[in-house]
């Protein structure tokens, strides 16, 4: 109640100097000089709806400061009338349709990435697609193709898969070999790896949390046997299935896994078992997974299934400027 009288009273105490400065600058003040008499009667009229202001509109800003209340006085002081009927419009269109100001969380400023100089030299873009272009270009002299199979070990197999299968049926042994042993040489880092975590898992007196860990890294190292694409046939099979044994028993221990339920809907879909996919997806979605990352396969999954309406669906809410070069041409088909 005594902010709104205060509200009233100052309101109408601006508009009486507003409209005292227009009658001075008239001539209406007897004994003084009419622009002194209209400077000096407008500078207490910015003053006061300064005095408004503040309560009514400063108050919503996520951080209020100085320069706000000198927005409003020096808008008041400069616009004689015009100023004023701005402010006043904007509190009666604030009131008429009830506009409710969020106050924003909290936020820190970060200092934006600065360019590194030294960095420049080191970036290549398209390198992949040189490379392959030299590999399996019959015209390339021996010693291109060998310094560009030397640049392909830099790059992960799950990229360089496909040009390393067509290298092993290469004429130039050395190439033949070398492909060989890139693919021989990740596909035993992994099994060792397996290997290992396996012995753990055998260990007795293995139970809860620690347990349902090492059945998850099974499940995640079976799964990068198929990311970068190192079985195929009846072993690729058996490396599916283990991924789903291990995940399944991951979250019966800790259903919050979100990432096996992530690997089970994957394995699903590769399977073409849409319906248990949906399903796995929207537990790895209530687990936190981040969304992002489900919105395609759920697609794929509404897809199979023949449900058209939930792809498109799906696909508009995926962020195009952050998805993947791949998905960009099937979002702008289903969007557009």
């Amino acid at each position: 109640m005594v902010r709104a009288i205060f509200l009233v009273a100052f309101s109408l105490l601006a508009i009486l100097l507003q409209v005292a400065a227009i009658m001075a600058l008239r001539g209406a003040v007897s004994g003084l000089d009419p622009m002194l008499a209209f400077l000096a009667l407008q500078v207490l009229a910015s003053l006061s709806l300064v005095l408004v202001a503040g309560p009514v509109i400063m108050r919503h800003y996520h951080r209020t400061t100085g320069w706000l209340y000198l927005y409003v006085f020096v808008g008041c002081l400069f616009m004689p009338v015009v100023g004023m009927l701005v402010f006043f419009l904007l509190w009666l269109m604030i009131a008429l349709l009830g506009y409710s100001f969020v106050p924003l969380a909290s936020a820190n400023r970060i200092e934006p990435p600065g360019f590194v100089a030294r960095l420049v030299r080191g970036m290549v873009y398209g390198g992949g697609t040189r490379i392959r272009a030299r590999l399996e270009n019959p015209d390339s002299s021996d010693s291109d193709r060998m310094a560009a199979m030397t640049a392909l070990q830099s790059m992960p197999i799950h990229l360089t898969e496909e040009v390393l299968r067509n290298l092993l049926s290469d004429q130039k042994e050395e190439l033949r070999l070398l492909a060989y042993g890139l693919m021989d040489s990740a596909e035993k880092g992994i099994m060792e790896e397996i290997a290992r975590t396996q012995q753990k898992l055998e260990k007795n007196g293995l139970a809860g949390k620690e347990e349902g860990y090492l059945h998850a890294r099974m499940a995640q190292l079976y799964w990068e046997l198929i990311y970068q694409r190192l079985v195929a046939g009846d072993v690729y099979q058996y490396v599916l299935d283990r991924v789903m044994e291990h995940a399944r028993f991951a979250v019966s221990i800790d259903e919050e896994e979100g990432q096996m339920w992530y690997l089970l809907a994957r394995c699903s879909l590769l399977r073409k078992q849409p319906e248990q996919a949906a399903h796995y997806l929207g537990h790895a979605a209530r687990h936190d997974f981040p969304r992002e990352r489900l919105l395609p396969w759920q697609a794929e999954a509404a897809f199979l299934q023949r449900n058209f309406t939930d792809v498109r669906r799906h696909l508009a809410s995926v962020d195009y400027s952050l998805a993947a070069a791949q998905l960009q041409p099937g979002i702008r088909f289903w969007t557009t």
